[in-house]
């Protein structure tokens, strides 16, 4: 085993963190929405700043209803690609949505975890996906504390790899205050088509 994959192979617990993170986004197709008629959401364009070659900025704000969504845990295996490139529109642009690029940090780490731990992968581009599954880990740091999701989740009984009972959540099954990601596809959608066509 080379060093790459040797340091790399020191992160695997925070791996095991973030395999939390990916089964509480798990049923992001598959939920329950409560409440979704009173979402009212708007694509506005902000002041102008700079950004990538010299084009204004724009950002996608829901407004402040919100819906309680119920996540479950039975699609987006970790180990179906096919599922997992599903939740990325086709059209791409300068501007990226930031939840698309919290998920695409989150397929990185999978891609990465299954490389060292499942499929034993040693192809060229495994060390340039450990260093972006690193870069990622920050990434979704700040995410996750920009978003402070505020939900009390029940403990549940887990064993570690010892057999040591811990207590710990897993989120599933609770309800969450959330934005409905599908308006922001298609808002997102509709901005690309509005940018591409100069509309």
């Amino acid at each position: 085993m080379n060093t790459t994959l040797k340091e790399s192979a020191q992160v695997f617990p925070l791996l095991l963190i973030l395999a939390i993170i990916v089964i509480s986004l798990d049923g992001l197709s598959n939920f329950n929405v409560i409440d979704l008629s009173r979402l009212n959401f708007v694509s506005y364009h902000d002041m102008p700043k700079p950004a990538a070659h010299g084009k204004e900025a724009y950002s996608l704000e829901p407004s402040s209803d919100h819906v309680a969504l119920r996540f479950d845990d039975h699609n987006y295996d970790i180990t179906s690609d096919h599922d997992w490139e599903s939740i990325f529109p086709s059209n791409g642009n300068d501007y990226h949505v930031s939840m698309y690029r919290q998920l695409a940090c989150l397929d990185t780490i999978r891609r990465a975890h299954l490389i060292l731990y499942a499929r034993q992968s040693n192809t060229s581009e495994t060390p340039l996906l450990l260093k972006e599954a690193q870069w990622c880990f920050g990434y979704l740091r700040q995410i996750i504390l920009c978003n402070a999701d505020t939900t009390l989740e029940p403990s549940v009984r887990v064993y570690d790899l010892d057999d040591v009972f811990l207590q710990d959540a897993t989120g599933l099954g609770e309800y969450h205050r959330c934005y409905d990601w599908t308006r922001i596809r298609h808002i997102e959608i509709a901005l690309s088509n509005s940018l591409d066509t100069g509309t």
